[in-house]
């Protein structure tokens, strides 16, 4: 049987205090990890569905890490390497769950 959810408040965040993207340039892979995972929960509490994350190009070591942290989590639809006005290969488009 589920729990009651009655007299528990819902957490939601204005949209426009979740950035639409954010920088991983410069971070370590572990840093990177730590600031996607923390901008999937604000935009999933949010009602943002889109989020962009820019690794830039350099030894791919970021643009690995964080498809693998995409591949199969609970709060992502789909994501895909950036088109030619939103970064190309040194940025990743991430479409949230509704």
């Amino acid at each position: 049987r589920a729990p009651s959810r009655a007299g528990t408040a819902v957490l939601s965040l204005p949209t426009k205090s979740v950035p639409a993207e954010v920088s991983l340039i410069g971070l370590t892979v572990d840093e990177a990890r730590e600031r996607v995972d923390k901008l999937l929960d604000d935009a999933a509490l949010s009602d943002r569905r889109e989020i962009r994350l820019i690794h830039g190009f350099g030894a791919g070591k970021l643009r690995k890490a964080v498809a693998q942290m995409l591949e199969g989590h609970p709060l992502v639809s789909s994501w895909r390497l950036g088109g030619p006005s939103e970064g190309g290969g040194g940025a990743t488009v991430v479409e949230l769950k509704d």
